[in-house]
């Protein structure tokens, strides 16, 4: 039972304790090089930078960008509209809507590029930027 209670600390220790990556930036004859290890002895360490380790959570990332898209459409949407002499958006100017169409579009086109990623293709570049050009022609 002891042996086990000791086994669980040990595990709980390690896997808490991840290594900081360290790189050296090394100056010799030739260019500068990056690496892990220290510098040999005909070059001389110009600089070393630690970096911690990064814990990528695919969801969290993915609510992120929903939440930036929805604030960026909104943002676009909101500074579309022309204000009248009374300080509100105005409805009634097609100028003003048209506008809030194509800033609307925009942040559509962003955010579903920013959603699908590398993964994006040709067909899907030329569908939203007709969708932006369209929403945006005469502006």
């Amino acid at each position: 039972m002891v042996k086990s209670w000791i086994f669980g600390i040990c595990l709980l220790a390690f896997a808490a304790a991840v290594p900081a990556q360290t790189i050296y930036k090394c100056k010799g004859k030739g260019p500068v090089s990056y690496q892990t290890e220290p510098c040999g002895p005909k070059s001389s360490t110009t600089g070393v930078k630690t970096y911690q380790p990064v814990y990528d959570d695919p969801r969290a990332a993915a609510r992120l960008r929903r939440i930036e898209a929805e604030r960026d459409a909104r943002r676009a949407y909101n500074n579309g509209g022309v204000t009248n002499i009374y300080g509100n958006a105005s409805g009634s100017d097609p100028r003003g809507a048209r506008r809030a169409q194509c800033a609307s579009a925009r942040a559509n086109r962003k955010a579903t590029l920013d959603r699908v990623g590398l993964r994006r293709t040709y067909d899907l570049l030329q569908r939203l930027d007709e969708q932006v050009n369209q929403a945006c022609a005469g502006l």
